[in-house]
Parts: C-alpha cells; structure tokens; sequence
C-alpha cells in the first residue's frame, strides 16, 4: 500500500528530531564547556568565575564571561600575561561536545 505525501511528512518528521536534538545535545555540550571555564577561570574575588554562564540557541551555544576584564584575562595584555580559561575549556571538551551532540541525535532519530 503507498500512501500519499508519505514521503514529505517522514522527511518533516525526520528533520523535526534532528532538530530536538541537535538543540539537546548543544544545550549539554554548552554547559559542559561553561562548567569547566568556571573551573579554570582565574579567582581573586571570584567575579569573573560567577559571570559565566552560557545560551542555547537553535542551532548553536555559546559561553560568556560578563566582566569587563575577561578579554584581559585570556588573551593578557602589555602589563599582564595571559591567563585562559575560555579557549582551553573548548580544546579540552572538544571530542565530548562532538558525542554529545552525536549521541542527542542519535536518541531523537532513532
């Protein structure tokens, strides 16, 4: 038996799960990758730690650190060296998030 417009509504339903998720598994690798800036963020008054936090998006996250100096923090300047913790907590979570996000899928589509 065939019925029709079959087809469309498999396709529709299809990219309705990749869709959900996609959205799961960024929003888990976004909070992976936020838990540890916070772990590595350098502390003195612990300000720069508590302003991290992170978005979900539709198709994408991101982490942020709210204080004025963060840029300062990672990247250093003239009178200051460098103190990452944004970068490194991408590169040290980096195969994770790609599980992540593949494993979301996985559970939607299937």
């Amino acid at each position: 038996m065939n019925i029709k417009g079959m087809d469309k509504l498999e396709k529709q339903l299809i990219e309705i799960a990749k869709a959900k998720g996609l959205a799961k598994g960024i929003q888990k690798a976004t909070l992976r990758v936020e838990n540890s800036a916070k772990d590595l963020s350098p502390v003195d008054t612990g300000f720069n730690r508590a302003s991290i936090n992170s978005n979900v998006f539709e198709t994408y996250g991101e982490v942020v650190a709210g204080t004025e100096y963060a840029m300062s923090l990672e990247f250093g300047t003239h009178k200051m060296v460098a103190q990452p913790f944004m970068y490194p907590a991408l590169e040290m979570n980096r195969n994770a998030i790609v599980e992540d996000i593949k494993e979301a899928l996985r559970k939607e589509m299937f």
